[in-house]
């Protein structure tokens, strides 16, 4: 159908929306995504990514999203992004909007490329985010659209400590997701809770923990010259059976449904940056993060 149908004629146009849109939808789907992929339909989808028609525009710059390499989407970041963030900025947050649901799935799956994170932020689509999370109506907002939009401002803290000066000095805002954290908890809704307890530790908790680690660090430091001055061995002894126990700089764990996302920053941590990484699907219950730790 979309390898025909590259018409303006009015009487084509919603079955051409209704075919990206169901096309949007199972890409989101691992292995119809690796389908997807492997029929090269890139260019295809990129005609479309260009028409007048804004619906049309959205749904294939989504799909795009979940099929394009890093280096393709790093190609043309400002425009696909530009879309996502504009849909943001005519949001109305007392309302609810179904729509919203695609927009944000779609902009929380390109927040793992560095360049369209840069530009969602140069955008402004963070201040929406926030307007909507702070001061949206709770009875107009669906789970699914705030556990996406933590999500968002969640990931764009890392690597980015003016972000996180801005949202700890936003008290309503770290206010209004620990309410959202402690539902979720009530409600045993674990995705919610978990995209919550992810802001919060890096808003409000990771700085005092690097500290702490640091304290103890420093602490374990003068323990060991103390026992190698008392055992007579060297402190370079110390330092080797040290470094035989901290095998790993840090630990990846996912879920199911994030694999690919996982594997990913997996590879970039341990190909490009060097860090030795303990990859592990998620297995545990309540607060990932604090479990961790």
């Amino acid at each position: 159908i979309l390898k025909t149908q590259l018409t303006t004629d009015p009487q084509d146009q919603p079955l051409v929306l209704v075919t990206l849109q169901a096309l949007h939808d199972l890409s989101k789907t691992p292995d119809i995504r690796a389908i997807i992929k492997k029929r090269e339909l890139t260019s295809t989808i990129k005609a479309f990514a260009s028409t007048e028609n804004s619906e049309q525009r959205k749904a294939a710059f989504g799909i795009l999203a979940e099929i394009m390499d890093e280096k393709e989407i790093n190609e043309n970041p400002s425009e696909m992004t530009a879309i996502f963030v504009d849909q943001l900025k005519q949001l109305n947050i007392q309302e609810y909007n179904p729509n919203l649901d695609n927009t944000l799935s779609t902009l929380k799956g390109l927040m793992q490329h560095e360049e369209v994170k840069k530009e969602i932020i140069k955008q402004g689509g963070l201040e929406n985010l926030v307007l909507f999370v702070r001061d949206g109506d709770p009875e107009k907002q669906s789970t699914n659209q705030l556990e996406d939009a933590l999500e968002i401002l969640w990931l764009s803290t890392f690597d980015n400590p003016d972000i996180v000066t801005s949202f700890q000095q936003d008290t309503k805002l770290t206010t209004r997701v620990h309410h959202i954290l402690q539902h979720a908890k009530q409600h045993k809704n674990p995705t919610l809770e978990k995209a919550a307890d992810g802001f919060i530790w890096k808003v409000e908790k990771e700085e005092k923990f690097k500290e702490q680690q640091q304290a103890e660090q420093e602490r374990k430091k003068q323990e060991k010259k103390k026992r190698a001055q008392e055992n007579g061995t060297s402190e370079m002894a110390e330092e080797e059976e040290e470094e035989e126990e901290e095998q790993y700089d840090l630990m990846i764990s996912y879920s199911w449904a994030d694999m690919d996302l996982a594997h990913r920053i997996f590879h970039h941590l341990t190909e490009k940056l060097g860090y030795k990484v303990w990859l592990d699907q998620e297995q545990m219950h309540g607060s990932t993060i604090e479990a961790m730790v």
